[in-house]
């Protein structure tokens, strides 16, 4: 009669499902069962992925505001007027940079709110 040993599994030479992987590690995060290293090495890989689609957008968001939002015009205008003749103090849409996604904000101080140390 045959030996029946198990088969080596197959799983481990067949590379992993990016959908199946984006899907179950989401929703491990949505039940509080991710750890936090599965929870931050998820947030990395979806800000690498889509780092691209967010510089363009920010960017087009951007020169719509600086062309049409009254607030960015009126305080374009009355930092221009401040500024020095040669127009060296403008501010133009290539001067405000969209910050890194993976940058993230340490962790405030306590009894620090927004920067500001409380009363």
């Amino acid at each position: 009669m045959a030996d029946p040993s198990p088969s080596p599994s197959t799983t481990a030479d067949k590379p992993l499902d990016p959908a199946f992987y984006t899907w179950s590690t989401f929703f491990s995060i949505l039940t509080n069962t991710a750890s936090p290293n599965d929870r931050t090495q998820y947030f990395r890989t979806k800000d690498r992925i889509n780092e691209a689609a967010d510089c363009a957008r920010c960017d087009k968001d951007k020169a719509w505001l600086f062309a049409y939002s009254p607030i960015i015009r009126f305080l374009t205008h009355q930092i221009s007027l401040l500024g020095p003749e040669d127009g060296s103090a403008s501010i133009t849409p290539a001067n405000p940079r969209a910050r890194d996604p993976g940058l993230r904000q340490p962790s405030p101080e306590p009894g620090t709110s927004g920067g500001y140390a409380g009363a």
